[in-house]
Order: C-alpha cells, then sequence, then structure tokens
C-alpha cells in the first residue's frame, strides 16, 4: 500500500511503525511538524536504503507571538493547509494521522469526504475537550466557545474516519457519543521502542557532563505544558532542601519550565537542576541517570490524555513517581506491573510521602524499575502491533 503516516508531534514509537510497515513492503510517508518544541524522533535511525521510506517535515513559516491564542489559529490553519496538499501530492491509498490539533484532523476530514484514500484516526488525545476545560478556565465564555469549536472538529474527524484507533478504552465512550460505530474503533496501547531505550547505569557520560549530585536524583523529562502542574515539581524540590539531600533534574523547556526557574530564585530552592531538552539519543543516559523517574498531569486531564512518556520510563528499568489520576491509563499501568508510586495530583503530602519510600530503599527501587522493564519487554511487540495496523488499514 501507499500509505501517509502523519504524527505531528514526531514520537519515536510512531517513527518505528513507519520503518516497519516500509520494511514489510508498504510505500510509506512520514510526516511530521518540523515546528513542534522537544525532542523529536531519530530520523537517521535504520537502513532506510532497504526500506520504502520517505520522511517529510511539514513547515509553517516562523511567527514571534507563537504563545497566543491567534497565533495557534494561524499556525495550525497554515499546517493544515500544507499537509492537505501533501496528501494530494501522494495520492495514498491510507492516511494515518496521530497527534494532530483540532483544525489539522477537521481538514484531513474534509479531504477524507472527497475520497481517494482511507483514513484512520489514530487518536491520542481528546483535544477539543482539553482545550474546552483549558480555556474555559482561562478565557471564560470566549474560551468555552472556542473549545466547542474545536470538539465539533475533532467530531467531524471522527465520522469521517473509516477507523478509529483510540489508545485507551477510555476514549470508546466518548467517540461512540460522537457517532463512530464501536465496531470501528480498535484500542492500540500506545509503547516505546526497546532497543532505543535501554537500560543504562546510573553514573554514565551525560550525568557526569551535566556535573549532577551525587545523592539521591529524580529526574523528569519531557514537556510541562498546560496539563501539567509544575508547582508539583517546584514542591518536591523543596522538600529535598529539607531533606538536605538530593537533586531533582527537570529536563523541559517551555512556560512550564520558564515558571519553575523563576519561582526557584525567588525561594531560593537549591536542590532543582533545569536543563533544556537533549538529543533524543541521549534519552537512554538521561533516563539512566535517575533514581525516580517523575511523572505528572492535571486531574481534568486524565480525561483526555495519556502521558506516554511513563513507557519510556518502564523501559529504562527506573522506579516511577507520578502525580496522576489513579484511573488513568499511565497510572493503572503503573500500578498493575508494580513499576512505582501514583498519588492524586491533588495529595501533595502523599506524593512527598512516596518520594521518602522511594529513597529509603534501593532494593525496593530496583524490584519496581525491573518489573517495569519486564512490563515493556513483553508488551512493546512491534510485530504484533504492525499487524493490527495492516489488518485495520485493508479493512
Amino acid at each position: 500500500m501507499r500509505i501517509l503516516l502523519h504524527d505531528f508531534g514526531a514520537y519515536p514509537f510512531i517513527l518505528q511503525l513507519a520503518h516497519e510497515l516500509a520494511r514489510r513492503g508498504h510505500e510509506v510517508t512520514f510526516a511530521y511538524s518540523e515546528d513542534k518544541v522537544g525532542p523529536n524522533s531519530r530520523f537517521d535511525q535504520g537502513d532506510r536504503s532497504a526500506e520504502r521510506l520517505d520522511i517529510h517535515g511539514v513547515r509553517v513559516p516562523p511567527s514571534r507571538n507563537k504563545q497566543t491564542l491567534p497565533w495557534r489559529f494561524f499556525f495550525e490553519s497554515a499546517y493544515a493547509k500544507q499537509l492537505a496538499g501533501l496528501v494530494r501530492s501522494l495520492e495514498p491509498e491510507v492516511v494515518i494521522s496521530a497527534n494532530c490539533p483540532s483544525l489539522v484532523s477537521g481538514a484531513l476530514a474534509k479531504l477524507r469526504r472527497k475520497g481517494g484514500f482511507r483514513f484512520i484516526d489514530w487518536r491520542q488525545d481528546l483535544y477539543g475537550l482539553a482545550a474546552k476545560l483549558i480555556l474555559a478556565e482561562k478565557l471564560g465564555p470566549l474560551g468555552s466557545a472556542v473549545g466547542n469549536y474545536l470538539m465539533r472538529l475533532d467530531r467531524d474527524a471522527f465520522r469521517a474516519a473509516d477507523h478509529v484507533v483510540a489508545i485507551s478504552d477510555d476514549f470508546i465512550p466518548m467517540l461512540i457519543e460522537a457517532g463512530v460505530d464501536r465496531g470501528d474503533i480498535t484500542v492500540v496501547h500506545n509503547w516505546a521502542p526497546l532497543e532505543e531505550c535501554d537500560v543504562q547505569p546510573r553514573d554514565n557520560d551525560w550525568s557526569r557532563g551535566r556535573q549532577l549530585s551525587e545523592g539521591p536524583r529524580f529526574v523528569y523529562s519531557g514537556t510541562l505544558a498546560m496539563k501539567h502542574n509544575p508547582a508539583i515539581l517546584l514542591g518536591l524540590a523543596e522538600w529535598l532542601d529539607r531533606q538536605g539531600n538530593g537533586q531533582l533534574v527537570v529536563v523541559s523547556e517551555g512556560s512550564g519550565s520558564d515558571w519553575l526557574r523563576q519561582q526557584a530564585e525567588e525561594r531560593g530552592v537549591r536542590s532543582l537542576k533545569l536543563l533544556g531538552f537533549q538529543p533524543y539519543e541521549e534519552l537512554p543516559l538521561v533516563l539512566g541517570s535517575a533514581d525516580v523517574l517523575v511523572v505528572i498531569l492535571e486531574p481534568d486531564a486524565s480525561v483526555f490524555s495519556v502521558p506516554s512518556k511513563v513507557l519510556s520510563y518502564m523501559c529504562a528499568g527506573r522506579p516511577i513517581l507520578g502525580a496522576v489520576n489513579r484511573e488513568n491509563l499511565a497510572a493503572k499501568t503503573v500500578l498493575g506491573s508494580d513499576a512505582g508510586r501514583v498519588v492524586s495530583p491533588e495529595d501533595e503530602e502523599g506524593f512527598v510521602a512516596a518520594a521518602g519510600e522511594l529513597l529509603e530503599s534501593e532494593g525496593l527501587r530496583e524490584r519496581l524499575g525491573a518489573n517495569g522493564r519486564r512490563f515493556a519487554e513483553s508488551h512493546f511487540d512491534l510485530g504484533r502491533i504492525a499487524d493490527q495496523f495492516e489488518a485495520i488499514m485493508g479493512g
């Protein structure tokens, strides 16, 4: 088949699927946003000379006011136009689209209704619902109206899709309510590339190069967006200050990281070390440098988002400390595999208590980390996942 696999966020596991489908003889174009801020996939991974794979970055001309709502609409509209042009030029038989903003999903839905390809909406987040919850809180009635518009675009994409792939069973009721037949929904849990995130020693070239402390280390790696509350991380660093032992390393960029830097300076927090995003190929060393890996997610975000960083954490063989609603799939995965400790994002005392429990016992940390790695090795089967997508593409 001629396949356009579009991932706005350029996540490594989706690029891994593109490689696998190309190895199976499909003609695959992997398209992604060049404007996304964050650690991208390793685009040089794999022997592309033996595959039928083309990697295409979609770029929108830069703008200054990236944090404003009007800029987001301009950017996503321009991006949608370029992606639609790519679809028309490639004439794929199948379009799979993931991590897609609502304006872009709506454009693909409109294009699909003109025919010519099979459209698979790979639903990683419920973006319109997320926007409504966040914007209504920030902008009141105007934000709620914008959120409702984006939710309509999402529902339009659901109904236009020939099939919807959801990453969690929790999405199914909302998809059915939007008008999707249950038979047109398949749940495929996300995964992380095992060979790209192996278990590394705590003392490694990356940790030495960044002059990390010798004491206990907590590491948070990934985005700090509106669905994350950086105050939880600040509280953990302040707790470490009071203990007089330990360090929290935050590997991130953007508004959440900027807020942490400002607050740490104003409060004189010593245990927090802020680093920008690191090259993707160094991710195993970043995660390996930790004694404990940290994940956070706002309570409302549990409805529409599943933090995939948990899966990379499990590959790294380190215990996980989570401030995540226990009903979220990520929390269920950590607790079900006995790979860490998870508390409510609103339970600050419970969070630091769980941190203390993990610091007190090296044996506990080793056991939980090994459980996570064991889960990854038994569940992240790329061959089985590719089989599922081939069945879905075939209808």
